[in-house]
């Protein structure tokens, strides 16, 4: 069954509005730690084939740098797991091991001062049908 528009919106507003959005964007519980920027050692292996829940699929492929990747955001941590959950700039939500993290700042990251307090967001409706307009176009003029 498909998401109503207010279903949209609520799921949206909750990431917006949250102290941990990371965490309720992925799925994932809170962890013990507060999140922090960390940096990832060349060569690191990068699971990014996830599941919905966050977990690794078993035949998962993994990706890997020839040089560190620097603003690497940590969440989600319980300090013990030898899989931390990272979002990756570029990438988006994936798993790392714990050893091949430094961390930029032994300071756990401050709050955010700074919060959303408007958003507008516009939405096309006439976007596939010109879109459509265009293809028929492209298909008469043997484009």
């Amino acid at each position: 069954m498909p998401m109503e528009e207010a279903q949209y919106v609520e799921a949206f507003s909750s990431v917006l509005l949250s102290d941990h959005p990371e965490e309720v964007l992925c799925g994932t519980s809170r962890g013990d730690v507060t999140e922090r920027f960390a940096m990832l050692r060349c060569g690191a292996k990068i699971v990014w084939e996830l599941n919905v829940q966050g977990k690794r699929f078993q035949l998962s492929r993994t990706l890997a740098f020839p040089s560190a990747m620097q603003g690497v955001w940590t969440f989600s941590s319980d300090e013990a797991s030898e899989l931390v959950n990272v979002v990756i700039p570029g990438i988006g939500h994936c798993l790392v091991h714990r050893e091949d993290l430094e961390y930029e700042d032994e300071q756990e990251c401050p709050p955010h001062k700074q919060r959303l307090t408007s958003l507008t967001i516009q939405f096309d409706k006439h976007r596939d049908e010109r879109e459509n307009r265009h293809n028929i176009v492209d298909d008469e003029s043997g484009v």
